[in-house]
């Protein structure tokens, strides 16, 4: 039987402490703070970990010198002082020569976590600070483990430059905790059960059930390392660069008012570049570099205005890493990376960053991702005529996948918004952010020969009509590979109508790992806790509608399935699937739902799902456990729908009783087949539904499965035909329930 998820509990307060656990699992020796439910207690080692009424996370601290290491629970030679909100540390250790280690940890004001500064006195060369953090539980526990792997089994990290995020909890009540580390740490995935040392638990390796993130960097007499642990909400939400400035109002028991981080200032350039009769605008005749370090940003830019200029030409970056903030494309303009040319988005710094969102007042009804395009690495806005090409790469480094709202902060790679003919061509693209590609409200858009591998959603079409999408690899482990929307980002409800997907293959292989050619299979979780993404899904944004779509000779590979969704009032109707191939699918390779979410202006009703048509589909191992799933919802019905030639393999393994399972509505949840907990069914489960055909469907499994292969619940005219299906003795092939109707 195929593993489900580990599925914790839900957080219910805010209180946590501050714990240094000794190895023998004392109780906490020093109350650092105290108001009302939030506490902060310490012990007398530096093993910094945090006991939330669901346990979130633990720090821990090593030294590294050559081939030998130390744990800092290890060290006697430690000196604490605790005073009022804070304590120090103050460390001695050969490793250190006759040299010092001083560790300060203060409990944050304005949210829940710590902020530490860390200094050396005197110490020889070649020393290293070693650090590592997880094991997030999400449920109350009376002492805080030193790094239990137990701990550590449904933890999943996005590393972005010098901070992390930390998922846990509920596929549907996800948690996350943040973290801030020395720029200069070197981090990596390792494997909590090989803690004998820290080089042994640095070099570990990631290929574990027991997931957690170590690092190590150099320490240098004088210098101040920060780090800070915390749960981002509007009043915090951090980079390192502010940490100094947040320790010492921390220190001061004052709120912390971080300055804003602007946008790269555009410079003069030469007037005449010698190739602007040819209309090609090569960026390095404006000043850029393509060196790595040098911000090119500026230059791309003035380059872009030079041709709109002169009425539109192509903007040329020969080979060259670009290291850039915000580029602003414009009509008529051709944005070409020649081989060997890299645009690399740099991350924010205390005097320069990305563009600011811009205002938006519909912001509620989608994500804040969704709802802005300007605080991204390349966008454009009300132009017409942009081509993005050329077989150079788009690496987006220093964008967050994160929903941080500090000004100065990128999260998109690509930005779109009500354009009007727009083509992307053979590049390549990785690690950006939240979106590859957010396009809204775009009409006539091409995308064609992308290789994308990225750490949240590939493509995103939003409310466009026109879209032509081909021969695209797309490997998203932890978000959707492309995915259509109908958002109300706009201000407006449009419909996302008049699409083909074609020859694309979308995967959810760890990240970088099919642009390099490795296929990494070691990470299986996403940050939600569902096993890894990737898929073609429509939905979940879904205020306006989705019609006349296409979607065929496409390939899934190690991901989630094929997944149709309507739930904040849209009507998606006249869809088309065809010759679909599918293998290693870890939830429903098919889901429709029709909800009723409705996140939508008020008054918006429940939508509709009709009129679908799905052919030629084969699946090889697929998880069992939510078999594939059409489901509507009380009154709202899923109608017109055709299923044939369809060939599954599915792992199998449930019992009788799970097949006597009534699956609960949860209409207005975020739809994934999860809701649902396991399906009564092994093949099928058809709820809410009318006019459903089911033509030549032919289902294996692995192992014997003893629910009944279809189950129809509320379905009227359902019809099953030509079927094959392996079941055991005695196991139906269709059970009605609550008035379902069959026909021939």
């Amino acid at each position: 039987m195929s593993r489900k998820p580990i599925i914790t509990g839900i957080i219910a307060m805010c209180a946590f402490s501050l714990v240094a656990a000794q190895p023998s699992g004392n109780a906490f020796d020093i109350v650092l703070h105290q108001n009302g439910s939030r506490t902060v207690q310490a012990q007398k080692y530096p093993e910094f970990g945090f006991l939330l009424p669901q346990m979130a996370g633990n720090f821990k601290l090593g030294l590294i010198a050559g081939d030998k290491s130390v744990w800092m629970s290890d060290v006697r030679s430690i000196k604490n002082t605790p005073s009022k909100g804070k304590i120090t540390y103050r460390i001695e250790h050969e490793l250190l020569g006759k040299g010092v280690l001083h560790v300060t940890a203060l409990p944050l004001g304005d949210t829940y976590g710590i902020i530490a500064e860390a200094t050396a006195e005197n110490i020889p060369d070649g020393v290293e600070l070693f650090w590592s953090y997880g094991g997030a539980y999400g449920k109350d526990i009376k002492v805080a483990p030193a790094l239990n792997p137990e701990f550590c089994r449904d933890n999943v990290f996005s590393v972005e430059g010098n901070a992390f995020t930390l998922y846990y909890g509920e596929s549907m009540a996800l948690r996350t905790f943040h973290g801030c580390v020395p720029p200069a740490s070197d981090i990596r995935l390792s494997d909590a059960r090989s803690q004998t040392t820290p080089t042994a638990f640095f070099s570990s390796g990631k290929k574990t059930d027991a997931p957690a993130i170590t690092a190590k960097f150099p320490i240098k007499a004088g210098e101040k390392y920060y780090f800070c642990f915390y749960r981002q909400f509007g009043k915090a939400d951090y980079h390192y660069f502010m940490l100094p400035e947040l320790f010492q109002a921390t220190e001061r028991g004052q709120s912390y008012q971080p300055q804003s981080v602007s946008g790269v200032r555009d410079v003069p350039v030469n007037d005449q570049p010698r190739n602007a009769v040819a209309r090609e605008f090569n960026v390095r005749d404006y000043g850029a570099k393509g060196d790595g370090k040098t911000i090119d940003s500026p230059a791309i830019n003035a380059a872009i205005d030079a041709a709109s200029a002169a009425g539109g030409g192509t903007v040329y970056l020969p080979a060259g890493n670009y290291l850039s903030y915000s580029i602003r494309l414009k009509s008529h303009i051709r944005l070409m990376l020649d081989a060997g040319a890299t645009i690399t988005a740099a991350f924010p710094s205390a005097t320069a960053g990305y563009d600011e969102a811009e205002p938006n007042e519909h912001n509620s009804f989608q994500d804040f991702g969704h709802s802005h395009w300007k605080n991204s690495l390349i966008w454009a806005i009300g132009e017409e005529d942009i081509t993005i090409c050329g077989t150079g790469t788009i690496c987006g480094t220093g964008l967050t996948r994160e929903e941080s709202r500090l000004k100065g902060v990128g999260n998109k790679a690509v930005s779109l918004k009500e354009c009007n003919r727009v083509v992307m061509r053979d590049i390549r693209m990785l690690h950006c952010g939240h979106f590859a590609l957010l396009a809204t409200g775009i009409e006539n858009l091409t995308i064609d020969n992308l290789l994308i591998d990225t750490n949240r959603d590939g493509l995103d079409i939003d409310c466009c009509r026109n879209v032509r999408i081909s021969n695209c690899t797309v490997n998203t482990p932890w978000d959707d590979a492309i995915v259509l929307k109908a958002s109300y980002g706009l201000g407006y409800f449009k419909d996302t109508e008049n699409v083909t997907i074609t020859n694309c293959l979308v995967s959810g292989y760890d990240q970088g790992t099919v642009a390099d050619g490795t296929y990494g299979r070691d990470e299986p979780q996403a940050p939600d806790h569902g096993f890894v993404t990737g898929r073609i899904k429509f939905g979940t944004e879904s205020s306006g509608g989705f019609r006349n779509i296409a979607v065929s000779n496409c390939v899934f590979d190690r991901c989630r399935g094929l997944a149709l969704e309507t739930v904040d009032g849209g009507i998606l109707e006249d869809i088309t699937i065809s010759n679909i191939t599918m293998r290693d699918i870890v939830n429903a390779p098919i889901f429709l739902r029709l909800g009723a979410r409705m996140r939508s202006p008020e008054g918006t009703p429940v939508g509709k799902m009709r009129r679908i048509n799905i052919d030629n589909v084969t699946v090889y191992n697929a998880d069992s456990r939510y078999a594939s799933i059409i489901s509507g919802i009380p009154d709202h019905y899923i109608e017109d729908v055709s299923l044939s030639n369809i060939r599954i393999f599915y792992k199998g393994g449930y019992s009788k009783e799970e097949g006597t399972l009534t699956p609960p509505e949860n209409e207005k949840l975020y739809p994934e087949p999860w809701m649902f907990g396991t399906i009564p069914a092994s093949v099928f489960f058809v709820r809410h539904a009318h006019n459903i055909r089911f033509h030549r469907v032919f289902a294996s499994f692995a192992e014997d499965d003893f629910r009944p292969a279809f189950v129809l619940d509320d379905a009227l005219r359902i019809s099953v035909k030509d079927t094959d299906i392996a079941l055991p003795a005695d196991v139906k092939t269709v059970e009605i329930r609550n008035n379902a109707t069959t026909v021939e």
